[in-house]
């Protein structure tokens, strides 16, 4: 009985030892990062105008995991107001029709006012009612998710013309990052028998953890996951996501038209992502598969003559603003005839 109680005694200690380190290290963490962050954006031309938009938040250490289901349904509260849905200014026969839009922040419209969003610019330009269901930090699991729910649909009013999903380098990561937690909103899916399945590790807590979530990104997900010779295997993955949420879409809009706009934020620099497999996911000559089974890829690199990712057309932190969206939907409008 003693010897047990000096091993749980020992064990407590451990673990709060394990926490004040794990705290100490994520702020200390916080700290650098932030300060890179600061010092990068500071050479932008437009920082003393608008750096104020990106102070960071406060140091949170949270050990918390909810699903996304779970977040989904509290951003639901506000999918009527003008940045989730943009309804046309001059109503015919396209506004009694729909447009989807899918992605991250990039989607989403980080740092922009309601009126200078992707959605807002293509709403205008092509009188169809837009419905933005980006989300800041998220990308392709997303998008799969919404298109399982029946939910997802009963607050899309019209009939869908397009989908159109943002893709930039990190999508790729983050499809294993929200899959082992290392966000409090996690969300899953692997490849069973050609389709996606919703699967979670059972260390998935665990990685709430700064060392245990670090270890895995540097160790795991750098050295395996996004190895080169896994090229093949992730863009796999990628493709499947398409497939999977395009024939979840064609249940409902059987003739429904996907485009694929690619972003080409961090190719320039990929250098400084994780893995040279990121910045395959984007170079790669496999998007052909996807155009050859009915998907319109957009590369942004390809079809303008100026680079969207330049101080010019970019916030201080790289997300798009309003004159890049001004460029980008006027191409894209002009280009595939929306």
């Amino acid at each position: 009985m003693k010897k047990l109680l000096i091993i749980l005694i020992n064990l407590i200690l451990f673990i709060l030892l394990f926490i004040c380190v794990d705290y100490f290290s994520a702020k200390y963490q916080y700290y650098i990062s932030n300060k890179n962050i600061s010092e990068m954006m500071k050479n932008h031309k437009d920082f003393d105008t608008l750096g104020e938009k990106f102070k960071s938040e406060k140091f949170r250490y949270n050990l918390q995991l909810i699903h996304f289901k779970r977040f989904w349904d509290e951003q639901r509260k506000h999918f009527d107001n003008e940045r989730r849905v943009v309804k046309p200014k001059n109503i015919n026969k396209n506004g009694q029709k729909a447009i989807i839009v899918f992605g991250c922040s990039f989607a989403e419209g980080a740092f922009l006012e309601d009126n200078e969003t992707f959605e807002y610019k293509l709403s205008n330009l092509t009188n169809y009612t837009v419905y933005n269901r980006g989300f800041s930090g998220f990308g392709l699991g997303q998008m799969v998710w919404q298109t399982k729910q029946k939910e997802f649909y009963e607050d899309i009013k019209e009939p869908v013309d397009y989908v159109i999903y943002i893709y930039i380098l990190d999508h790729l990561r983050r499809i294993y990052e929200h899959k082992y937690g290392h966000i409090n909103v996690y969300l899953g899916y692997e490849e069973n028998n050609g389709k996606l399945i919703e699967k979670n590790p059972l260390t998935l807590q665990l990685n709430r953890f700064y060392l245990i979530s670090n270890f895995f990104q540097n160790i795991i997900f750098s050295k395996i996951y996004l190895n080169k010779k896994n090229d093949d295997k992730n863009f796999d993955l990628i493709k499947l996501h398409f497939e999977e949420a395009r024939k979840e879409l064609q249940k409902r809009y059987p003739n429904v038209k996907f485009i694929i706009i690619k972003h080409p934020f961090g190719v320039m620099t990929s250098n400084d992502m994780d893995s040279y497999s990121l910045l395959n996911s984007y170079t790669t000559k496999r998007w052909q598969e996807l155009e050859d089974e009915g998907f319109l890829v957009y590369d942004l690199k390809d079809v303008l003559d100026v680079d969207i990712t330049s101080d010019e057309y970019t916030f201080p932190d790289g997300h798009p603003n309003e004159k890049a969206w001004n460029i980008v939907t006027k191409k894209l409008v002009k280009d595939l005839n929306l």
